[in-house]
């Protein structure tokens, strides 16, 4: 996949629809050969003055200062290379929409975890509209999960489910449909912190 990278952004006079020449780091930016190195595939953009000419794609750097346009995923050239007129123009590293989509169809985690004690008086977790959850504890051992719905009783019984947690290694459930909330309790009489991550 193609990295990306933090203020970066470069200008670049070049023309057509070849490799653009890099003329330097932004002021406040970084240059791509600060932050990617040569031969590395990045996501990046470049825009000309005034936005009429616009591309964004997959490229690579050939040398210090020139951008290979490997792949283009979208542009103002009906997701095409643009053959750039003459003018500055602007080129820095961005996350395409396509990319960002395509991870939040998968799955991606949308929420960070959350630090939960599982013998605290708050062991339920509204999960709203998640599809998922994933549970990281903080010591190894065999967690008890259970989802309810809002008027359940906090309770372990047979219908828990038993997650073996190694320290620190995420364990992912599926959340079945219409049960809104998770429950955790540590098997046995000692109670374990744990992180919860929601993930749609």
């Amino acid at each position: 996949m193609p990295l990306t990278a933090d203020r970066v952004k470069e200008t670049s006079s070049s023309i057509g629809t070849g490799s653009l020449a890099l003329d330097g780091a932004a002021s406040g930016f970084r240059s791509f050969q600060a932050a990617f190195g040569s031969g590395v595939e990045f996501w990046y953009a470049v825009a000309s003055a005034g936005g009429a000419e616009w591309e964004v794609g997959v490229g690579t750097l050939s040398g210090a200062a020139t951008l290979q346009r490997s792949q283009v995923l979208a542009s103002s050239n009906a997701s095409a290379l643009v053959a750039f007129a003459a003018g500055p123009k602007d080129v820095f590293a961005t996350v395409p929409a396509s990319a960002l989509n395509a991870l939040v169809a998968a799955g991606a985690t949308l929420y960070a975890s959350l630090a939960l004690s599982a013998g605290a008086a708050g062991r339920r977790q509204a999960l709203g509209a998640s599809r998922a959850v994933r549970v990281t504890a903080a010591s190894p051992g065999t967690i008890r999960v259970r989802f309810s719905d809002a008027s359940a009783a906090i309770a372990v019984d047979g219908t828990d489910t038993l997650v073996d947690c190694a320290a620190a290694t995420p364990v992912q459930l599926a959340v079945p449909g219409g049960l809104p909330f998770i429950e955790y309790l540590r098997a046995g009489a000692v109670d374990v912190d744990f992180g919860l991550g929601l993930l749609r």
